[in-house]
């Protein structure tokens, strides 16, 4: 991965090599060469012993013994003379020593500040300084908490968000509720204006209260702030030590470079978790092949995790849908007499909704076709930009898994296995489905705080907060779900035609939709007949919601 950032866009880092350190490594053979390192190589010799004391035949059969000893490319012997370069690793099958002068990290917070500043760095279009100043922020490091494989095929923003939104999730879900609260004491001592009209047309009641969506604005602003915001005072969260290749690889001197590229699988040896910021290009690039065979021969039991960036993009999609769905269902209550108008707005969200499902669909299928690759997986149709690469990695994992072919059949036998459970661990995180329906209970929250403070019964106020408030963030989340399950199931296309396929995400569309309505029309009609309704259909949305826990977290 360290080598993509010069690799991809040209051979640039196949020069480079400290020619008169690498022409010896290469002209001496190995047990001359250790000898020169380490004096007491053959132990404690006699001086009788020595070569110049030695017959003929006794000098032959130890000449004969070095050259023996030099066909052995053993790693103990490897560690001994701790290859750095490339040539020195490949000779010697030191793909996995670690060169302890190079390894250096990063604090995952600082890859999050500034908007993800470090992710959305292009170093091929950056000057020596600016390189330099960006190893800087980096420092020495003995072992890594993580080490982050990606391909830079991939856009940097992406891989910003998927590692933002995972990190500081906790930290805006705590920080917006925290905004709820502070809200809605704010409204207890009459301090927030309130100037609209809410009309209530029950069954059993009819009348009107003062209405603002404080709740639903203010909580929105303080989620996101704290979000984006969190890698700067929230550090203490977020300070594991990763690899992240743009900052830890010396990229201005050549020989540094170098090491640091082909030390990356010594890295691996140190690394408590890999993570995978799986795109589609991820598994075509050689390198990323090598990360992942690297890491699973130095740690058998080490924490590899899948993390497809499709997944926080499409819940950060989803939020500003379902604010702008609110947003119009609060125009639409609080307009009596031209409330026809809302008509608009709310045709535009569910209309805008297609496309997001059509989104959804489409990263499952991207997901399921990295699956199905994998169950025929050949490293010898993977790409890489220069052939001394190729030799290097196919070389190391050939010693390491015995061969090309018994490395094939570990990726589409025990890795695919792997893959595919972290994959179902993970398809639709609770906290991310919480984060997305965050505007439906702040505006409902709005509405019944407005009735708690208005000149309605207290009946109302209590059959609305249990009814509609709760009811309908435990329903959203849950259509969430069902959502990614339908998109999960309906991937694959039905049929070949493009317009065809548009029809497909089209009638799933439909089909929800529907669902939400029939569903939520019920839960209206229960909490506006009776508390005894209410309370029956908050009961029926907390065991939905209890039984989707349940089997999240199964």
């Amino acid at each position: 991965m360290g080598l993509q950032i010069c690799k991809e866009d040209g051979p640039c880092c196949s020069q480079g090599t400290d020619a008169d350190t690498e022409a010896k490594i290469h002209h001496v053979p190995p047990s001359l060469a250790f000898q020169e390192d380490n004096g007491s190589f053959y132990g404690d010799l006699d001086s009788d012993r020595s070569p110049a004391n030695l017959d003929e035949a006794t000098l032959s059969k130890q000449l004969e013994n070095s050259a023996r000893l030099a066909r052995l490319p053993t790693e103990s012997l490897a560690v001994h003379r701790e290859p750095r370069g490339r040539i020195s690793r490949l000779e010697q099958g030191g793909q996995l020593v670690v060169d302890s002068a190079v390894l250096r990290s990063v604090s995952l917070s600082s890859t999050l500040r500034r908007f993800g500043w470090l992710w959305r760095l292009r170093p091929n279009k950056m000057n020596e300084q600016q390189l330099l100043n960006l190893f800087g922020k980096s420092k020495k490091s003995e072992e890594l908490d993580i080490f982050f494989s990606h391909t830079w095929w991939t856009p940097g923003y992406r891989k910003y968000l998927s590692v933002l939104l995972s990190t500081f999730w906790h930290v805006a879900l705590s920080a917006w509720f925290l905004s709820v609260v502070v809200v809605s004491l704010l409204y207890q001592v009459d301090v927030l204006p309130m100037p609209f009209v809410f009309w209530l047309s029950w069954a059993d009641y009819q009348g009107q209260t003062a209405v603002a969506p404080w709740t639903l604005l203010v909580s929105s602003v303080v989620l996101h702030c704290s979000l984006h915001s969190a890698p700067l005072w929230a550090s203490l969260l977020a300070n594991s030590s990763c690899f992240y290749d743009a900052a830890c690889i010396q990229q201005v001197d050549p020989a540094q470079r170098e090491r640091g590229i082909y030390g990356i699988g010594g890295f691996l040896a140190v690394t408590k978790e890999m993570r995978i910021l799986w795109s589609p290009p991820y598994l075509s690039r050689l390198w990323c092949i090598f990360e992942i065979a690297a890491f699973r021969r130095a740690n058998p039991i080490g924490r590899l995790t899948f993390q497809p960036l499709f997944l926080e993009r499409d819940f950060l999609l989803i939020w500003p849908l379902t604010f702008a769905f609110m947003c119009a269902y609060f125009t639409f209550i609080v307009s009596a007499n031209w409330a026809w108008l809302t008509i608009i707005p709310m045709a535009v969200c569910f209309i805008t909704f297609g496309p997001g499902i059509h989104g959804i669909r489409r990263s499952y299928l991207e997901q399921e076709q990295m699956l199905k690759d994998l169950a025929k997986f050949d490293v010898s149709t993977v790409s890489c930009a220069n052939d001394f690469d190729k030799q290097f990695i196919l070389e190391a994992i050939s010693k390491w898994y015995g061969s090309v072919d018994a490395f094939n059949e570990y990726v589409r036998g025990p890795l695919k296995a792997e893959l595919e459970q972290t994959v179902m661990n993970n398809r639709v995180p609770l906290s991310y489905v919480a984060y997305s329906v965050t505007p439906v209970f702040a505006l409902t929250l709005d509405i019944s705080i407005s009735l708690w403070k208005g000149s309605v019964p207290k009946e109302i106020f209590w059959r609305h907060f249990f009814g509609e408030s709760l009811a309908a963030f435990m329903w959203s989340m849950f259509f969430i779900k069902v959502l990614h399950v339908l998109c999960r199931r309906g991937a694959a296309p039905r049929f070949k035609s493009r317009c065809m396929d548009y029809a497909q995400t089209t009638g799933l569309a439909i089909f929800w939709v529907v669902l939400n309505l029939i569903v939520n029309g019920a839960k209206v009609y229960f909490y506006r007949s009776s508390l005894v309704g209410a309370m029956l259909g908050f009961g029926v949305a907390a065991i939905v919601f209890i039984a989707m826990v349940y089997l999240s977290l199964r």
